[in-house]
């Protein structure tokens, strides 16, 4: 949860432009991706 706070300043997370969260997007009809899970072996 607390990920994005050991990204630098520069970051595109800190510096794009906001965009709706997942909840806005669903109740207004917007597409929204389908989750798949993250692999943590290498």
């Amino acid at each position: 949860m607390f990920m994005p706070l050991g990204l630098p300043a520069d970051h595109p997370f800190w510096t794009d432009p906001a965009e709706p969260w997942t909840q806005k997007r669903a109740w207004s009809g917007g597409q929204i991706p389908i989750d798949g899970h993250v692999s943590l072996k290498k």
